[in-house]
């Protein structure tokens, strides 16, 4: 009624609850700001099948130009601008083409965009493994990073996958804060603790997991 009665025609919906604020919103098809001024906490992004569009410490925000939480997969005009994000990152981009269909990107639609946020799920024996979480360099600390991690755990809930692993070297903090805990590397599963993403990229990374509930 607000939004008739002003004729907005891109309402933004600013709350502090997932389920009526976010929710609501999603349900109108209007996009969202989820602030942390409430009980809602980042780690509750991982538990819901509806994300903000835009995460922010408060209402302050809304002057902060950010570019929203729109993720989709990746395709092959993607590969360069992929490359140059995780490499940015201090991350490993071979074998970025045969993960094309297991990775997620944020990036603008006129073809020259950088890639602005971008995470990979692989499957292995049901189990998720996510890893190539990266966010361009000048959009870090605006919440890409916890909306493209949340949007790959929540593909890895909507396949069925029980539980998501992920291997990290420096970003430890951030993953716990979102909700997942560290375990022993020799507790993986075997197809995850064998393959070539933990011997050969991973040798040395800490391994951490977060249960998936229906």
């Amino acid at each position: 009624a607000a939004a008739e009665a002003t004729g907005a025609i891109a309402p933004l919906v600013v709350g502090d609850r997932l389920d009526t604020d976010v929710g609501g919103a999603a349900a109108m098809g209007w996009d969202s700001l989820l602030v942390w001024t409430g009980a809602t906490r980042p780690a509750d992004l991982l538990a819901t099948r509806t994300l903000p569009t835009y995460v922010g410490e408060d209402l302050s925000v809304l002057l902060d130009e950010r570019p929203p939480g729109r993720f989709r997969p990746a395709t092959y005009q993607d590969v360069e601008p992929l490359r140059e994000v995780l490499e940015g990152s201090g991350l490993r981009s071979n074998g970025l083409e045969r993960r094309l269909p297991r990775t997620l990107v944020s990036r603008g639609s006129d073809g020259r965009s950088p890639v602005d946020a971008t995470a990979c799920l692989e499957e292995f024996d049901g189990f998720g493994l996510l890893g190539s979480v990266a966010v361009r360099p000048d959009l870090r600390g605006k919440g890409l990073g916890m909306l493209v991690t949340a949007a790959a755990v929540g593909e890895a809930r909507s396949r069925g996958a029980p539980r998501v692993f992920l291997l990290t070297e420096t970003a430890e903090g951030f993953f716990k804060g979102l909700g997942f805990s560290v375990i022993e590397r020799d507790t993986l599963p075997e197809a995850i603790r064998t393959s070539a993403r933990t011997v050969e990229e991973c040798p040395s990374a800490v391994a951490m997991a977060i249960d998936l509930h229906p």
